[in-house]
């Protein structure tokens, strides 16, 4: 169901024929002094590459093109892994974030697709071994939510922005431009409709691509004929590769021109997010397919969410609002402060919040706003009739200076960080030791036959209770 907020500001967005902000921060640093963009252009069908802009952002790019895709060979692909290489060794070299940017979800999947592809092809060249080995460095740093190094253009707009379009309509690149930088005295819902008849998902026009496909019977001939058909399909595949750039380069900037400020800590998740690809871009390794490396990493995974998250509604006032009206965070009064001894625990701090909606229990963890104070939510209950009651035993912050830095009137958040990774490696590791059937073994074991009459289930149960 759509949030009744982003319900409002798309309202608002097409009566007023302009994109609308629905976040006033971003989780997103600076660009480095260079960035790479990568923006390729696929085989409908079989989901090859056929044609790829890369380069600095900013710059004239580099294009590669491929008349026959579907050939073994690849040797014009080398220009994109030697450039790619390049830019990650500079960036490396000189301790500076290296940053991608890719133009929607369509150009990330080609890159999967070229990681798999040439990773461990033994039939490959070192070169693009190495490019294989970087481009799933890429697709794995994109996993993370946290994640400062790739950069998706349009879903970075529509995390941050809303037209009078649909959301579907929004997954057009150029649709969803139209609306950011429309032409003056354009009408954006007429431009975006217009610019939806184009492709801009890393594929050709459909008469282009149908004329590339006509042209490649002839391009097969060792002729004068065959000669002209590839240059022509180069020269289309060209065109396309730039008119993919040339989107990127656009979203790209209009990204920046949003002027929205980072959230606290930024230069954090920058730090992470730079050296965690930089492991990966140094010691590659295949893609986790046991039970520890797979939970360890889910455990990044989970972790990474809950730091963006926690990040977004701390610092971002309109996700905090929507997080509030979905009774994730509460609004309330600090009724007293019980603390017998100052400055030490027990410490128990009582609320009153008039919110219609409270998705907190007993048992939930909240932190203030500025993070100073945490506690465990001890109990509910209805002081008078629209007025809840929230008792919180603090666990953090109990003293003078702690508390009294919390407004009377403020905001309560369940988005604390809880760092469980050393507790489940001790939970891993005894698991490896115990090596049950059922985690290690393709099958379970023959189940073991009992001796004597049926089983009492009712006496089974009940030592159990009384256990």
């Amino acid at each position: 169901m759509i949030d009744n907020s982003i319900l409002t500001a798309r309202l608002l967005a097409h009566r007023d024929r302009r994109a609308v902000r629905v976040r006033d921060r971003r989780t997103v640093c600076d660009d480095p002094l260079i960035v790479f963009g990568i923006a390729p252009i696929r085989v409908v069908a079989e989901q090859r590459v056929q044609a790829i802009a890369f380069g600095q952002v900013g710059e004239t790019p580099q294009i590669v093109v491929s008349w026959n895709p579907l050939s073994r060979e690849s040797a014009n692909m080398n220009p994109f892994a030697e450039a790619l290489n390049d830019y990650f060794q500079t960036a490396i070299s000189s301790d500076q974030l290296p940053r991608i940017w890719l133009p929607h979800p369509a150009a990330v999947e080609l890159i999967d697709i070229l990681g798999y592809r040439y990773r461990t092809n033994s039939q490959a060249s070192d070169a693009l071994k190495r490019m294989g080995a970087q481009c799933r460095a890429i697709i794995e740093e994109a996993a993370y939510n946290d994640q400062q190094v790739v950069m998706v253009a349009s879903e970075l707009l529509n995390r941050h922005i809303v037209t009078g379009q649909s959301g579907v309509e929004e997954l057009h690149l150029g649709a969803l431009l139209a609306w950011v930088n429309s032409p003056a005295g354009v009408d954006p819902r007429e431009e975006a409709d217009r610019r939806s008849a184009m492709p801009a998902a890393a594929m050709l026009d459909w008469r282009d691509d149908e004329r590339v496909e006509e042209l490649r019977r002839q391009a097969k001939e060792e002729s004068p004929r065959g000669l002209a058909a590839r240059s022509r399909i180069e020269r289309i595949l060209t065109n396309g590769a730039q008119a993919e750039w040339n989107l990127l380069e656009e979203a790209r900037t209009a990204f920046w021109a949003l002027a929205i400020p980072p959230v606290s800590g930024v230069d954090i998740l920058r730090s992470e997010s730079q050296r965690r690809f930089a492991d990966a871009l140094s010691t590659p390794l295949n893609p986790p397919t046991r039970v520890h490396s797979l939970g360890r990493l889910m455990d990044d995974y989970e972790l990474a969410f809950d730091v963006a998250e926690d990040r977004e509604i701390s610092s971002d006032s309109m996700s905090r609002e929507r997080a509030r009206r979905a009774g994730r965070v509460v609004r309330a009064e600090i009724e007293q402060i019980v603390q017998p001894r100052s400055s030490r625990k027990p410490c128990t701090i009582k609320l009153l919040c008039d919110q219609p909606v409270i998705r907190i229990r007993r048992g939930t963890a909240l932190k203030s706003l500025n993070g100073r104070v945490h506690g465990i939510v001890t109990d509910l209950a209805e002081a008078r009739p629209g007025l809840v009651r929230i008792n919180i035993d603090v666990t953090k912050g109990v003293r003078r200076g702690d508390l009294s830095s919390i407004p009377r009137t403020g905001d309560w958040i369940d988005t604390i960080i809880v760092d469980l990774r050393f507790r489940r490696r001790q939970i891993y590791g005894r698991l490896r030791n115990a090596a049950p059937a059922i985690v290690y073994q393709g099958t379970l074991p023959s189940p073991i036959v009992r001796q004597g009459g049926p089983i009492d289930w009712i006496s089974i149960a009940e030592a159990l209770r009384r256990s």
